[in-house]
């Protein structure tokens, strides 16, 4: 009878069992099929391609021969074709081929496949993108299977070799021919025709009046100061926007003697690649707000942005494109601030990756808007040597000591307008925080720094104008020894009282033609 029962105890547990094996195995299957955008099998659609790469592709005037072709068809056309580009570069970066299969015929294919196997044995790879498209439709069939397009192609190409590694721009035009198969257009033939002189594609020289601070005798200095809300620092302050009283705060700031403000611009608060009408809208009003205080605005972009990658630089593009479109002409802008303290990604992110990534988007600015000045937020001096070429005017931070500055920067012998884009000290003391300071010891900072200021001729901006009633973590981490500090660097503490700094910022700025 015992002997019975533990039989079916056991045929008991043996189906539990399996019906479980069952169950996980078919939850795997479901989970496989609905992975985010990992998944290979996803990855294959032209509408997912788009959240990794979105080149800007811009069609001429439709006067193709064939039938007339209806915005839908083209939009699919346009999708297929850039989501070919992108399997492409995919498979020469990784040897991945898998994703060729519905972009490419079978011929192409074949030829796409034995380039990437010749890497392989060649121990090479490459990283690329395509920057922009410029395109052309020649012919669209009557029966809606077959278009032929001219393209002039703007690229990025990093080639691996061994230890060497290559990076080249190149602009050319391609002719290309996409079969209409399965629901997927393919390409069929893709021809390089010629390539095109870079410059070409680059804004003519620059013939307006150039603002007064890039001169070299300048009629105005830069006089600045970097601004967050006392109560929403760092990326709360977009996410509280409405509850900030920017009226009062522009005019406190502007009766402390500044003209100018720095704000950041959070990459992926405003939406990444896709910026949220919103935040576009709050920046917008922030400029507003600042033009009425008489203060002009250097908006720095992509801030706690790290998308340096090759293969990300489209994303950035399309965020850049759609801020610098929107507010170029605002009255406030006084310059871009294309990215702030960089350098300090050299280690992490790599310093090539992202002096590349600093010099395409420079590139694309300038495309976007020819007028406005072009800076880089360097968090040293040391740093200003990189891409001079690329800027209107160069920056740098400085919080060392102020006795060793002056020797630094004529060591560098720099050619362009100096913006020292942040400076000061803080004031944070605890009974156990070792590395305590106080507001007296604040003011001597800023005593030090300014005569050095005034003797060099820098334009500059201090860090900042309140203490701050808390520190997001993602700024400076969750630690009081870490947050304490960079909530102290105000010249009015938390209660609104000025510390002793105050009346010498006032007088400073006030004093400093």
């Amino acid at each position: 009878m015992i002997k019975l029962q533990l039989t079916k105890i056991y045929l008991i547990a043996s189906v539990i069992i399996i019906f479980s094996v069952l169950a996980f195995g078919a939850s795997q299957v479901i989970a496989y099929f609905k992975v985010g955008a990992n998944s290979s099998i996803l990855m294959q659609g032209s509408a997912a391609v788009n959240n990794y790469y979105q080149p800007k592709i811009k069609w001429q005037p439709l006067q193709n021969q064939g039938r007339i072709v209806e915005a839908a068809s083209l939009d699919k056309l346009s999708k297929d074709y850039l989501a070919a580009h992108y399997h492409k570069q995919v498979a020469l970066h990784t040897g991945q081929v898998q994703g060729l299969n519905d972009y490419f015929t079978e011929k192409a294919r074949q030829h796409l496949v034995a380039l990437v196997n010749s890497q392989t044995t060649q121990q090479q790879y490459v990283r690329g993108t395509t920057i922009a498209h410029n395109a052309r439709l020649d012919f669209f069939a009557e029966d809606g299977t077959v278009a032929t397009l001219t393209d002039k192609v703007i690229s990025f190409k990093r080639l691996y070799k061994g230890n060497t590694t290559f990076s080249i721009y190149d602009t050319a035009q391609y002719r290309v021919m996409l079969l209409l198969e399965d629901n997927y257009w393919r390409i069929r033939h893709i021809v390089k025709q010629n390539s095109i002189d870079p410059t070409k594609n680059q804004p003519p020289d620059s013939t307006y009046n150039k603002p007064t601070f890039l001169n070299s005798k300048p009629e105005f200095i830069i006089k600045g100061l970097n601004y967050y809300p006392r109560q929403y620092p760092w990326q709360e302050m977009w996410a509280n926007f409405d509850s900030i009283p920017f009226e009062q705060d522009f005019k406190r700031v502007q009766q402390l003697g500044f003209n100018t403000i720095r704000v950041f611009v959070p990459y992926h608060a405003f939406g990444a690649s896709h910026v949220k009408p919103e935040q576009l809208n709050k920046l917008k009003a922030l400029l507003d707000h600042a033009h009425k205080a008489r203060l002009k605005v250097i908006v720095t972009l992509f801030d706690f942005f790290l998308g340096y990658k090759v293969e990300e630089w489209t994303l950035a593009d399309r965020h850049a494109e759609t801020i610098v479109k929107a507010l170029k002409r605002h009255p406030a802008l006084l310059a871009w601030d294309l990215k702030n303290e960089p350098d300090l990604d050299f280690e992490n992110m790599g310093k090539q990756e992202v002096l590349e990534w600093l010099h395409f988007m420079a590139q694309r600015l300038k495309g976007y808007d020819a007028h406005t000045p072009l800076t880089i937020g360097w968090s040293q001096p040391e740093a200003m040597q990189y891409l001079q070429e690329q800027q209107d005017f160069l920056t740098f931070h400085y919080y060392r000591n102020p006795a060793q500055l002056k020797g630094i920067l004529q060591a560098m012998n720099l050619q362009k307008p100096v913006f020292m884009g942040e400076t000061g000290a803080h004031s944070y003391n605890a009974w156990w925080f070792l590395a305590g300071q106080s507001a007296s010891y604040q003011l001597d900072y800023y005593q030090q720094i300014g005569p050095v200021i005034k003797e060099l001729n820098l334009h500059y901006a201090f860090w900042t104008l309140y203490d701050f009633a808390a520190i997001p973590s993602n700024v400076a981490g969750r630690w009081p020894w870490q947050k304490g500090p960079q909530k102290s660097f105000g010249i009015i503490d938390q209660k609104l009282n000025p510390k002793q700094s105050y009346k010498w910022v006032q007088t400073f700025n006030t004093t400093t033609k």
